[in-house]
């Protein structure tokens, strides 16, 4: 006869915790009963570790009160870390988040682990948190939050399996006022002595391969192209999301298609990555049942965007009693508002130096000394360029002057 596993009653008791902390009025746990019964993949006589399909793939990552990642700390820190947060929404219209720990256990499912909540909710976008966090999901530590001390006191890890002893997930789940999320975002952490840190999975995932093709070289303000093919052995059209990263800065992703055998062209925008050499990585998340992975580093070189440079005349002919102008224009590809200098010459000297801001949108009108004698001007404009785009020199005009 089929039985089922033990109802982890703390989770229920997180997610009520949950409903009380979250802002005013907002009954989160209204719509999320944390019965695992009420999950197939639940099924009874499981007893052998299986991953948790309603974990995201994209990852649960830490943060100091300035933004910088977090791979490491002290068990008894109050609030566990100042920030945690997951790139992108688990639901959309959560307005809420909060965070929990799970004992890692061998012997049962990975939904089916032990745990509790270690932060109350707080909305988000998270008001002055680090820029690096943005409007994602994410949790603000608070020093009346439980500490990782706190939690292991009350639920510890005892196993002594290869790949679980001292182990435990974090967990970041969202709700709005009509319930929690069934989607949580996670981590590894392993725990020795005093200290934990960022840990692999323990749970029984195939192992997935990525590969990846980078243009040797782009233009500023041009989108480039990226190629990424994940191979898993026994899945010829593996899902998830491959993303490119240049170190931990995030450029562009795009989800592999159940039909797409492991392969996706990933658009990096024209304006992600500033002129120079960038070490661009192709990384897969994962699925709940398929290991990450990731591609070695290759090198981009992005040169300036290419920059246009015209001048037009705004008068001719002209009077000597008259101050000449000229309208200079400045457009390069993918660049809205380029700046930078303008230097207006007739012949080789130098009549008039302007700067080009971005308010001027990448047209000026440039008034110039008056001339003192009649006749017919040259005049060359020469953009210097800035460090996003290339000099132009315009063509020559013509300006008319007369007494």
């Amino acid at each position: 006869m089929k039985t089922r596993l033990r109802k982890p009653w703390a989770v229920v008791a997180g997610l009520a915790l949950f409903a009380t902390t979250a802002a005013a009025g907002a009954a989160f746990a209204a719509g999320f009963t944390g019965d695992p019964d009420a999950l197939a993949w639940y099924s009874a006589d499981e007893t052998t570790v299986t991953a948790n399909p309603d974990r995201s793939a994209t990852p649960l990552k830490f943060y100091d009160a300035a933004g910088a990642e977090i791979t490491s700390g002290l068990v008894a820190a109050k609030p566990f870390v100042p920030y945690a947060s997951v790139d992108g929404d688990l639901r959309a219209g959560d307005t809420h988040a909060s965070l929990f720990a799970y004992t890692a256990n061998p012997s049962l499912v990975q939904g089916a682990w032990t745990g509790s909540q270690l932060t109350g909710a707080n909305a988000y976008p998270v008001s002055g948190a680090p820029g690096v966090i943005g409007a994602d999901p994410a949790v603000k530590g608070t020093a009346g939050s439980e500490s990782l001390a706190d939690y292991i006191a009350a639920y510890p890890n005892t196993s002594s399996a290869t790949g679980f002893a001292g182990v435990y997930e974090i967990r970041l789940r969202t709700g709005n006022a009509k319930g929690v999320g069934t989607t949580y975002a996670s981590t590894y952490i392993k725990v020795t002595g005093s200290s934990w840190a960022i840990a692999a999975s323990p749970v029984n995932l195939t192992p997935s391969t990525t590969a990846s093709v980078v243009p040797t070289k782009a233009r500023y303000g041009t989108a480039f192209n990226v190629s990424a093919t994940v191979t898993v052995a026994g899945t010829p059209s593996p899902t998830g999301t491959v993303s490119v990263f240049k170190g931990a800065t995030l450029l562009a992703s795009k989800a592999l298609t159940s039909t797409g055998l492991g392969k996706a062209t990933i658009t990096v925008p024209g304006t992600k990555l500033v002129p120079g050499t960038s070490a661009l990585t192709v990384k897969y998340g994962g699925t709940g049942t398929i290991a990450a992975s990731q591609a070695a580093p290759k090198n981009v070189v992005v040169s300036k965007a290419i920059s246009t440079t015209v001048g037009k005349i705004y008068a001719t002919p002209i009077r000597k009693a008259v101050a000449p102008r000229i309208i200079v224009t400045v457009k390069a590809a993918g660049v809205l508002k380029p700046t930078g200098t303008i230097r207006i010459y007739v012949g080789s000297k130098l009549l008039k130096t302007v700067t080009l801001t971005a308010a001027t949108n990448g047209k000026i009108t440039i008034t110039l000394p008056k001339f003192r004698a009649a006749g017919t001007y040259r005049l060359v404009a020469k953009y210097a360029g800035s460090s996003l785009v290339g000099a132009s020199n315009a063509a020559p005009v013509s300006i008319k002057v007369t007494n």
